[in-house]
């Protein structure tokens, strides 16, 4: 009986040790790939999720990245595409790539912008609902400083963005969308968020001009037309404070960039690419057949210089 109790004795003695030595904090634990999964609302919803093995190392609060799909895609397309990961490993921050919301397991997800796009639109998804619940998940299990939270998207994704910008700007820094929209309508947002836009003149899905979707992805929509691109920065520089007229800037052979005078902090800049497609610049295709992305600038790296300036 003795040595048994001694050998309990020992493994009890060890065990807390351990839990003194490293605390039982969620994000100590290595992270991995795989899609996760978080239950809102009822519906259990995915996300893959990226930790860089020097962030659990470093115990340190550092910034977090949403990155949303376009329409009909979904978690692992936001990775195929955008290569967020690689930044995230590079520069020290965690990237979430949530899913959209659909009929099918995993495939074919939207995102709820209002008037765009399919499954979502139709069902009324609170997709700010879930983003909202997800930031707090991420913050509560993981090492990520609450005024460094982004969000950016593209394609039904950047709409995505901006439904994120206004339903959440209390959570929210700064938002990036990419090749997306707004509609006119949109409600005000709740407070400042700084915003990088980042549109194509060869877009032929979303139109430099704005009007009608006439692409063949069109009966995702319900009908209402677009604003022309640069509402959108429009839109954020008043919400924001800003100059109305923005200085225009040859930024590269083929990138125009409109930046306004905003307040510190709430910045607002919107890229103009020539020959830009609907994909993600210096990116790879979201789908196979996709449109070939840009060249002309890297949107990852902009976007990333773009949010370590910004904090809520």
């Amino acid at each position: 009986m003795l040595p048994k109790l001694t050998a309990l004795t020992v493994f009890l003695g060890l065990f807390l040790l351990v839990i003194a030595v490293f605390p039982a904090e969620a994000w100590l634990r290595k992270s991995d790939p795989e899609e996760k999964t978080l239950t809102y609302d009822g519906v259990k919803r995915v996300y893959i999720l990226h930790v860089p093995e020097s962030v659990l190392a470093s115990r340190k609060k550092v910034p977090l990245v949403l990155m949303l799909h376009g329409g009909g895609g979904n978690d692992a397309n936001g990775v195929k595409m955008t290569q967020f990961s690689d930044k995230a490993d590079k520069e020290g921050f965690i990237v979430a790539y949530p899913s959209g919301s659909g009929r099918f397991a995993n495939v074919l997800k939207t995102w709820n912008f209002w008037h765009c796009c399919g499954y979502s639109i139709r069902n009324n998804t609170d997709d700010s609902g879930f983003l909202s619940a997800l930031i707090d998940q991420l913050v509560k299990d993981y090492p990520v400083d609450p005024h460094k939270v982004f969000v950016t998207g593209m394609s039904n994704g950047a709409m995505m963005s901006h439904r994120a910008g206004i339903d959440l700007s209390n959570k929210i820094a700064a938002i990036a969308p990419v090749v997306g929209t707004m509609f006119g309508d949109e409600p005000r947002a709740k407070g400042p968020v700084a915003a990088l836009i980042i549109n194509g003149t060869d877009d032929t899905q979303i139109k430099l001009d704005g009007g009608a979707n006439n692409s063949r992805f069109k009966s995702a929509w319900d009908g209402t037309p677009m604003k022309p691109a640069l509402w959108q920065s429009q839109y954020w520089a008043k919400i924001n404070g800003c100059k109305p007229e923005p200085h225009k800037v040859q930024y590269k052979k083929d990138v125009t960039v409109y930046d306004y005078d905003c307040p510190k902090g709430k910045d607002v800049r919107h890229f103009i690419i020539t020959g830009g497609t609907h994909s993600w610049p210096g990116g790879r295709p979201g789908r196979k057949g996709g449109a070939t992305p840009s060249t002309a600038i890297n949107a990852t790296d902009e976007i990333w210089a773009f949010f370590m300036e910004m904090t809520k």
